[in-house]
């Protein structure tokens, strides 16, 4: 149980850090007007990955605190 903790928290952070990364990439080649459909893809994936992750992270953890 410990393991997966550790491992569900490491996925967390690194969403975080890969959400904020892919909304600047998104935002650095919108601005530069060279936004092509493969980084819409990518980015568009990844962030759907992340924001997922994040999302299922601040469920377990909320309920695992309604059991205590």
């Amino acid at each position: 149980m410990h393991v997966e903790k550790g491992i569900m928290k490491t996925i967390f952070n690194f969403s975080i850090i890969a959400l904020i990364w892919s909304i600047y990439y998104l935002a650095k080649r919108i601005t530069g007007n060279i936004l092509t459909n493969v980084d819409i893809a990518v980015c568009g994936s990844v962030i759907v990955f992340c924001v997922s992750s994040i999302v299922y992270y601040i469920y377990k953890h909320l309920s695992g605190r309604k059991d205590d």
